[in-house]
């Protein structure tokens, strides 16, 4: 079905009755319990052009052996057997005091996709990655939802006052003028990397994005930019729908994107907010079509 008019879009918010959130019970492998997230010396990265921050210390020390399931909405919401974000070449961590960087296959998996078509085109820059959700859901400081593994705060591309790559310590305000300060740097809202993040997102072909929350002018400078670069009629029409600004009155977002996907279609008590895009819609209709004749092919 095609979404809702955005009228309705306050309604990401609603909660729903206690009874759509217990938890499920799925025919699943056993699990290996995870250990509790764990501070640990890194390694010191290899120098590269541009400013590194230093890493954050947060990993997982054993991974689950299920899959991750995702409960209820992004405001009343678990996740079970969820996945953890480890940092790496392409990824880091901002907001990391308590290490909350758990999400569903689906999210974490994209998360690293997204990073890798990024640093493919623009080489030099890790993503930078703020709290997804708690290891087993649930409520989140500083959050409204985040709550069920679908959520994760990304922060801008930054290039420094030479043209390289900058990685501040946080998540950094961006002015009217495309500028941030940040450690005594004046930085710049790099455009072509922060486009290309979006690009990557709306293009991933096994995560669903639902909504990108991101500052109005923000949105402004990326819709601009992608028509300046000649992107396809489509992916303009795609990006124009998902880059949202948030309500009056919400966090104002002029320092991260606010990502959120659909529900994996087999988690059954997994509640989306709205209805699903129509291009999310015939996407899923072609993963069935394709995964059914991959079991009726005949063998060679």
């Amino acid at each position: 079905m095609r979404l809702l008019s955005f009228a309705f879009l306050p309604f990401f918010f609603l909660p729903l009755d206690p009874a759509d959130i217990a938890p499920v019970s799925k025919a699943l492998p056993s699990t290996v319990d995870l250990a509790p997230v764990a501070r640990v010396a890194t390694p010191e990265p290899e120098p590269v052009p541009g400013h590194r921050a230093e890493p954050s210390g947060c990993t997982a020390a054993t991974v689950p052996l299920a899959e991750s399931v995702s409960t209820g909405t992004p405001t009343r919401g678990r996740l079970t057997h969820g996945k953890f974000l480890e940092e790496s070449e392409l990824v880091r961590h901002v907001d990391a005091s308590d290490c909350n960087f758990w999400g569903t296959d689906e999210l974490v998996g994209a998360i690293e996709r997204v990073a890798t078509a990024v640093a493919e085109e623009h080489p030099g820059h890790r993503l930078t990655v703020g709290e997804l959700s708690k290891r087993r859901g649930g409520d989140i400081r500083g959050h409204g939802s985040h709550e069920n593994g679908r959520d994760v705060d990304f922060g801008f591309y930054f290039l420094d006052e030479a043209g390289l790559p900058y990685e501040p310590g946080r998540l950094i305000r961006v002015r009217r003028d495309k500028t941030a300060r940040a450690d005594g740097e004046v930085l710049t809202f790099d455009v072509a990397r922060n486009w290309k993040l979006v690009e990557a997102l709306l293009t991933d072909e096994e995560a669903d994005v639902n909504i990108i929350l991101v500052d109005a002018r923000i949105r402004r400078w990326l819709l601009a930019h992608a028509r300046s670069i000649g992107v396809a009629d489509e992916l303009y029409r795609h990006a124009s729908r998902v880059l949202l600004r948030p309500r009056r009155g919400d966090h104002p977002h002029r320092n991260h994107f606010h990502v959120r996907v659909y529900c994996p279609e087999s988690d059954e008590r997994c509640r989306d907010f709205n209805g699903l895009w129509d291009w999310v819609e015939r996407a899923r209709a072609e993963r069935a079509a394709r995964a059914e004749a991959a079991v009726t092919r005949p063998a060679a």
